[in-house]
């Protein structure tokens, strides 16, 4: 009779978070501080992304921390009904568990107690209302911050899958780019009448997802140096990746570094300033200079029309850098198909200066009667812009010149 005799306690699982769901039911998860929360999303099985601030996150760190807030035990129970009351104001960090079918799952953990090698964890809606008590050593491995599970990178290198992206220099400057998906190189101006380089955009990209902190700096040294940084960025970047956006603050130079920080973060970061000095110091605007915008591999005919109205037409044989060509007027024959290839890489390289915005001398170079009009076409699925008249669904491309 007496081994039968024990208390509820004794009969309790110790597990803290032992609350019905497997680690792969977890969907979203929002931990820290009362003031000074993270969220933290599932991408898929093994990776995960930081929301808020939205930045890349250490996957690996994150299923760690995962795995230690479900192998969580207590020591013991607190049976005190007042200090389990007392969790709801004062408890130091909490853990929010959002799961697949949206039920929200809670965990508060309260300060140390008074000898200092325990922590108070109590989570909302569990056994009776139970109170655990937790070895330190044992919590520290889950009151984890953004330090602890961010990536090495700033921004990770699924920033190249931005979808927008605005840059502000610190006079008010502003150009902003879209692009329908992660994977185009389709990217537009957005409130401006030109097309977007493309190429110059990736090389930004790329820099951005690479770019490693050198230091993340702490105390008084971090608070001035965002004070600074939030009065005055030399370059604030606005980034959209999937539905996440955050906005980078970029400060001055001093040596080979710069003050780095998110909108509505806590760390300042010394960055390379290698990454931004290119940006920041030459204001490139991205616009596409190229004349022609169908690729080259892409022209399937050509059209030359002269001053007396004469006209030359090519048409694609064979696909390729060297494919065949074959003339169709001013006769039907066989084309130099090397001549012709070597034409287009020139037709395809070809940019222009800057852009001519005086209306005098656009009037004076008489483009309503040209020496020389050229006109490309791309294959039909090809969006065949250029600066005479795109629509965005394969329609020719025009050059025109004097």
């Amino acid at each position: 009779v007496e081994d039968l005799r024990t208390t509820l306690n004794e009969l309790r699982s110790k597990k803290v978070f032992d609350l019905g769901f497997r680690v792969q039911d977890i969907k979203e998860l929002t931990l820290g501080p009362t003031e000074n929360l993270l969220v933290v999303r599932r991408k898929s099985q093994q990776d995960w992304q930081i929301m808020a601030p939205p930045i890349a996150a250490d996957s690996a760190a994150i299923q760690r921390f995962v795995s230690e807030l479900t192998r969580l035990e207590a020591e013991g129970f607190e049976s005190d009904e007042a200090e389990r009351k007392a969790l709801v104001q004062t408890h130091a960090y909490e853990v929010r568990v959002l799961l697949n079918n949206l039920v929200t799952r809670l965990l508060w953990i309260g300060p140390k107690r008074e000898d200092g090698t325990r922590l108070l964890a109590r989570p909302e809606g569990g056994v009776l209302d139970a109170a655990y008590v937790v070895k330190e050593e044992a919590v520290q491995k889950i009151m984890l911050g953004l330090k602890d599970l961010r990536s090495a990178y700033l921004i990770g290198p699924e920033g190249q899958k931005a979808t927008k992206l605005t840059l502000t220099f610190g006079d008010g400057q502003s150009y902003e780019f879209q692009r329908p998906d992660g994977d185009s190189d389709d990217w537009t101006a957005v409130h401006a009448d030109f097309r977007a380089d493309s190429q110059q955009l990736r090389g930004l990209l790329s820099q951005l997802g690479y770019c490693k902190p050198e230091e993340t700096l702490e105390g008084e040294a971090a608070k001035s140096a965002r004070t600074a940084l939030e009065s005055s960025p030399e370059l604030t970047l606005a980034i959209t990746i999937g539905d996440s956006a955050t906005r980078l603050l970029i400060g001055a130079k001093t040596g080979n570094s710069r003050i780095a920080g998110f909108v509505g973060g806590q760390e300042v970061y010394k960055v390379p300033a290698s990454t931004f000095d290119y940006v920041i110091r030459s204001r490139p605007d991205y616009v596409d200079r190229h004349v022609v915008s169908i690729p080259r591999l892409s022209m399937q005919r050509i059209v030359w029309t002269l001053a007396d109205k004469s006209v030359v037409e090519l048409v694609r044989k064979t696909e390729g850098y060297n494919g065949e060509w074959e003339m169709v007027q001013p006769k039907a024959c066989k084309a130099d198909s090397q001549n012709v290839n070597r034409l287009l890489g020139s037709l395809s390289n070809l940019s222009v200066l800057p852009f001519e915005a005086d209306a005098a001398a656009i009037s004076s170079a008489n483009l309503a009667s040209p020496q020389l009009t050229i006109r490309v076409e791309g294959k039909a699925a090809e969006p065949a812009g250029d600066d005479g008249g795109d629509d965005g669904k394969g329609t020719p491309g025009k050059a025109t010149g004097p």
